[in-house]
């Protein structure tokens, strides 16, 4: 008996306490200081990465155990946030919300599905493209090199697409 009721306990803490990610973001948006690199939009129901190879380089190390903000947005992806504008990195989840801390742990990670032969969504193609970009930046002085290597690394994943493909 003792070991159901310290499971139900530890389901009970697990859903009373909010996903260290969701906390962690939820700082960093709150966080005044970050304001030039991560907010809130101007009514509170999103949040914006104003500067993301900014926020990749200087914030996401110092919460996180990495600085790819590729990940960051597929993390993201993975608790039901969605991209609301095109033209910037604004995330939108309905229980993310300014002022609403409580309401994090209402905010489940989904369960991962075999999405192995589907495409990627927009957005991770587009943060997957700006992780590239970054890397390439710090990685190379010389942008035709960048360019070059980009060049075959896009060739070479068609090569092996074409061949996994037959």
């Amino acid at each position: 008996m003792g070991c159901e009721s310290d499971r139900i306990l530890l389901e009970y803490v697990r859903k009373a306490s909010p996903p260290p990610f969701l906390l962690k973001t939820y700082m960093l948006v709150e966080d005044p200081a970050t304001d030039g690199v991560i907010s809130w939009n101007a009514d509170g129901t999103a949040f914006v990465v104003w500067q993301p190879a900014e926020f990749a380089s200087d914030l996401l190390p110092t919460l996180f155990k990495h600085s790819n903000f590729s990940s960051f947005v597929r993390q993201l992806n993975t608790y039901g946030f969605r991209k609301v504008a095109t033209n910037r990195w604004e995330f939108s989840n309905d229980k993310f919300r300014k002022g609403e801390r409580d309401k994090l742990c209402e905010i489940r990670r989904r369960k991962s599905s075999s999405s192995s032969n589907k495409p990627q969504p927009d957005v991770q193609v587009q943060a997957a493209k700006l992780g590239q970009i970054e890397e390439d930046d710090q990685k190379s002085s010389s942008s035709t090199s960048s360019s070059s290597e980009l060049a075959t690394l896009i060739h070479d994943k068609n090569d092996s697409s074409k061949r996994t493909a037959s």
